[in-house]
């Protein structure tokens, strides 16, 4: 498999994740009070993106600076676990894009670091630096000469975002 095969995929699960922040964001927004719905979506929003022992470092964490578990993942992107966390995913998005800057390939793992544009309802467009390092295991049921990676889905093992640093 190329390496522009495995970038490629690697992009289209950062456009998949981007677009289901939106969808949740959007449910969120259309659905007030509809705690189950909402705590399904958040859930397969995770089992679809993270591995089960994924780390989070969330951008403004003080209190629980690392998130180790899938309470920890859910209080992050849902709200309602750890008091610091007002839930990323239910804000009010109107875009969210990833544009890969920098990546890696070390033994299992593709690491991939980046910017994140991100557009709330009715407000300026910030960005964030973010790194995900995704598992590759699943790809070694792939043939080597493989260019078709749509049966695999990547997870990510680590996710951490910073704001951007301005003078």
């Amino acid at each position: 498999m190329s390496d522009h095969t495995l970038k490629n995929k690697v992009m289209q699960t950062q456009d998949a994740w981007a677009k289901a922040v939106l969808s949740i964001s959007k449910f969120y927004k259309e659905n007030p009070g509809d705690e189950a719905g909402l705590e399904a979506k958040v859930n397969d929003f995770i089992d679809d993106f993270y591995a089960p022992d994924a780390k989070l470092k969330p951008t403004l964490a003080t209190d629980v600076v690392f998130r180790d578990t899938k309470e920890g993942l859910l209080s992050y992107f849902r709200g309602r676990g750890f008091k610091e966390d007002s839930g990323f995913a239910i804000k009010e998005w109107d875009d969210i894009t990833l544009e890969e800057k920098v990546s890696n390939v070390i033994n299992d793992v593709y690491i991939s670091g980046g910017q994140m544009t991100l557009t709330p309802s009715g407000g300026q467009s910030f960005t964030a630096e973010y790194s995900f390092a995704y598992d590759l295991k699943a790809l070694g049921t792939l043939d080597k000469d493989s260019t078709s990676l749509d049966s695999v889905t990547l997870k990510a093992r680590w996710h951490h975002n910073s704001l951007t640093h301005k003078n």
